[in-house]
């Protein structure tokens, strides 16, 4: 994921976030309007009230002002969820208010954690490729490689060209073996991958200053012999090289830094979102009282 995504990401969560907000806001109407009407006593004399047998389904009939419809109730568990009853229209109300605010916090929450998947998944991918070993590149005691297909390794000492896998316990081990497979590494986090990179970065950029003056000595040269042009085209090559190196090291490690700020930021909607977990809580507390036998 790069950094372009990342605003659009945010902002989607949050009108996700300010639309379940509308949503509690009428649920809160939706109490007011239930607390008021639900009075089990107002229907003493009448046999019809909610958990009342019917038996044409979608009949309905009124009791004062309140209609009741024959349906099942959508409290009822077990055999008695398969039964016609007089189900109260604020029960129904209720009903539909509270699937509503649960199917949008569910919603948003199960969109948070996908996108938190794939941002990790990102993250994963862009940390094996900047340790991806590679035969060509000198590795110093300490430096911790990805090789492709095998797992982590650190290296023992200083070498060049030795594949961690075949070199077990001479040149390189197992990175941080895990407690279920001691041939199994664990990754490095992303906070040491940007500072090994930003440590190559430093020393690219040294090497590239030493290589630029011997460049700049060899151009002075009034009769430069055939090993001089060529140590010349040699050295150029190398500060080509570098260059790449350095332009590609700095954006990987600005992509992995944005990747790493997304994730916190979706992380913490999703402990935001959480937080609204009240609101479905008190959806379903006014439905349970809008369909409470009797009522």
């Amino acid at each position: 994921m790069t950094i372009q995504s990342i605003t659009s990401e945010i902002s989607n969560v949050h009108m996700e976030e300010r639309m379940f907000r509308k949503t509690s806001v009428a649920l809160a109407a939706l109490l007011v309007a239930t607390t008021a009407a639900i009075s089990p006593a107002a229907h003493a004399a009448t046999k019809i009230s909610n958990g009342v047998a019917c038996t044409k389904k979608n009949a309905t009939t009124k009791v004062g002002t309140d209609k009741y419809t024959c349906t099942t109730n959508p409290t009822a568990t077990g055999t008695a969820a398969k039964k016609l009853v007089w189900v109260w229209s604020g029960c129904l109300d209720a009903n539909k208010a509270y699937l509503t605010t649960k199917s949008q916090y569910d919603a948003i929450l199960k969109q948070i954690a996908g996108q938190s998947t794939t941002i990790a998944a990102t993250i994963q991918t862009s940390i094996n490729n900047m340790i991806l070993w590679k035969a060509t590149k000198s590795y110093v005691k300490d430096d911790v490689v990805y090789e492709t297909g095998k797992t982590y390794y650190v290296a023992l000492t200083d070498s060049k060209g030795k594949q961690p896998s075949l070199n077990l316990t001479t040149a390189w081990a197992i990175y941080m073996p895990t407690a279920a497979d001691a041939n199994v590494g664990t990754s490095p986090d992303a906070n040491k991958v940007i500072a090994m990179k930003e440590k190559d970065v430093v020393e690219w950029t040294s090497d590239i200053t030493v290589i630029n003056k011997e460049i700049a000595r060899l151009e002075k040269l009034t009769a430069p012999t055939a090993k001089d042009k060529t140590n010349l085209a040699t050295y150029k090559a190398a500060v080509s090289t570098f260059n790449i190196g350095i332009k590609n090291a700095n954006t990987n490690i600005k992509n992995l830094k944005a990747n790493m700020i997304l994730l916190t930021t979706q992380q913490s909607n999703k402990s935001t979102v959480e937080s609204l977990k009240a609101d479905v809580d008190q959806a379903a507390m006014i439905r349970s009282q809008s369909c409470a036998k009797g009522v």
